[in-house]
């Protein structure tokens, strides 16, 4: 009982270190990456850039972070339209397509940052926050394939852009947001309705 304690105390002071955060953030995303990679969905790193604006601090600090990352991101030029209008830039963890469905995946190992404090969102916020994260990217780039306003074999004839939020704790209250195991069953069922040919099946609505 008293080394389960001990184990307990010791991750949560990992989970203070701003640095542990960070890592455990980029492990997941890799994760994710790498399942999509070994069913053959061909995934991606994708950075939306809006280059009307002035880059920023973030964005820099975001390109040093994702050198290390398994493939070198797609970077394209955009217009954004939804979320923070003075930044610069939009990155989606892990992006791939099966037939004429795309899937952006946003990856959440930590809570939310609180602005550029170093401070952290509560669960009981985080939930709010993910959402609002993920619907920003998805009507970003919605936005663009719909009005033709980017060019990239990843997005051509795209018909539905499926978000997933894949995070290893907090709150899961919505059809959008997986455990890890979740998401390895959702992968397994895309691969085998994408052989079949009936992955218009799994996004049918009910009758």
């Amino acid at each position: 009982m008293l080394i389960w304690r001990s184990m307990i105390k010791y991750f949560e002071e990992l989970q203070r270190d701003p640095d542990f955060r960070k890592f455990k953030g980029k492990m997941l995303e890799e994760w994710c990456f790498k399942e999509a990679f070994k069913r053959d969905l061909e995934p991606e790193k994708l950075i939306l850039i809006d280059s009307r604006r002035s880059p920023t601090r973030r964005y820099f600090l975001m390109k040093e972070e994702i050198k290390s990352f398994l493939k070198t991101p797609i970077e394209l030029d955009v217009e954004l339209i939804v979320g923070d209008l003075r930044s610069y830039y939009r990155e989606i963890d892990v992006i791939f397509r099966a037939e004429e469905f795309l899937f952006i995946i946003e990856c959440k190992g930590t809570k939310v940052p609180l602005g550029e404090a170093g401070e952290y969102i509560k669960w009981t916020s985080n939930y709010d926050n993910v959402m609002d994260i993920i619907n920003d990217k998805y009507k970003n780039l919605l936005f663009n394939i719909k009005n033709e306003l980017i060019k990239h074999p990843l997005l051509n004839g795209i018909k539905n852009i499926i978000p997933m939020v894949v995070q290893t704790e907090g709150i899961f209250e919505n059809t959008f947001i997986f455990t890890t195991h979740q998401y390895i069953h959702a992968l397994n069922n895309l691969v085998e309705h994408k052989k079949a040919g009936t992955i218009d099946e799994l996004f049918k609505a009910p009758n």
